[in-house]
């Protein structure tokens, strides 16, 4: 029985992170041009993400993650870091 509640809990507790995570690329997404999202992020994270965004939008940007933040505060701790060259956005090709 408590391990069918523990079961219940950790689903619980990944549906509330993918739900999360959702939320923060949908409001963030839109004002990138891209976004790379690691797969596996380190264990007690939501998310772990790059976007690309242009110059004229940092602001906005930056804004608009402010916002998801403060919504946020107290339930959810974010580390954000940038700007930083677009490394992850570069795909090489053998030739």
């Amino acid at each position: 029985m408590l391990i069918e509640l523990g079961e219940l809990v950790a689903r619980e507790v990944q549906a509330r992170t993918n739900r999360d995570a959702r939320a923060i690329l949908e409001r963030l997404g839109s004002l990138a041009l891209g976004q790379e999202v690691d797969e596996e992020p380190i264990e007690h994270q939501v998310l772990r993400a790059s976007f690309l965004v242009e110059r004229k939008r940092i602001r906005a940007f930056d804004a608009a993650m402010e916002d998801v933040a403060s919504g946020q505060a107290g339930r959810i701790d974010f580390k954000y870091v940038g700007p930083l060259p677009p490394h992850s956005f570069v795909g090489l090709e053998a030739g």
